[in-house]
């Protein structure tokens, strides 16, 4: 019992670090930075030849690689330790609000613009996700079964055969409901298809696109 309380607790503090320092590193820093440098230049009209200089001095833009292991990071929190810290998904989603403003703030002010790429898939890093969706289930049925001594449920009884065969069963109704929702969500959703496929014969004709 203690140990599942001392992972909750790791785990919240983990969190709320990571809500406070990230947001604070990608936003509340550089703008300071922003305003003491804006203070210093002079207060005459900044004309398109300054701002294409300043622009330029920009940092450059990192990698998705740090956004993709930081989701994955968050997926691996959320999903894996659901039964150990369930507001977990809570603190989750506030971070993630709280982002959305911090990236958006950062990639107008801070970088410099990306240049748009076309990509279908995210790559490898879904592999990530769906193994760590079976984790997930295995190992937050492992913390059922070693808090069964303070559950009203079957893991309760005392027969060590029964709890196995319950894990067991359990563990295998929701993988099946785990695959049977990926085969009915996965894949491309049919509507992007059609429009994909309008497309391409649009421009087949030589047709302007929108």
């Amino acid at each position: 019992r203690r140990d599942i309380v001392r992972v909750a607790s790791g785990l919240r503090m983990i969190m709320l670090l990571e809500v406070v320092i990230g947001n604070v590193k990608e936003t509340i820093i550089p703008m300071l930075l922003r305003m003491r440098k804006s203070k210093k230049k002079d207060s005459a009209k900044e004309t398109l030849a300054d701002q294409a200089r300043r622009e330029a001095n920009l940092e450059t833009p990192d990698e998705l690689f740090g956004d993709y292991f930081e989701l994955l990071r968050q997926f691996t929190q959320i999903v894996v330790f659901a039964t150990a810290f369930p507001l977990g998904a809570l603190l989750a989603a506030l971070n993630n609000v709280l982002e959305v403003y911090s990236d958006t703030y950062k990639y107008l002010n801070n970088q410099k613009r990306v240049m748009p790429t076309r990509a279908t898939r995210i790559g490898s890093w879904i592999f990530g996700f769906e193994i760590l969706s079976i984790l997930g289930i295995i190992c937050n049925l492992g913390i059922l079964v070693v808090e069964r001594s303070g559950a009203q449920t079957p893991l309760a009884s005392p027969d060590t055969t029964g709890e196995l065969l319950f894990v067991f069963i359990a563990e295998h109704f929701l993988l099946a409901i785990r695959t049977a929702v990926q085969i009915h969500l996965g894949g491309v959703p049919k509507w992007i298809l059609r429009d994909r496929f309008a497309e391409k014969e649009r421009r087949n004709r030589g047709e302007k696109l929108d």
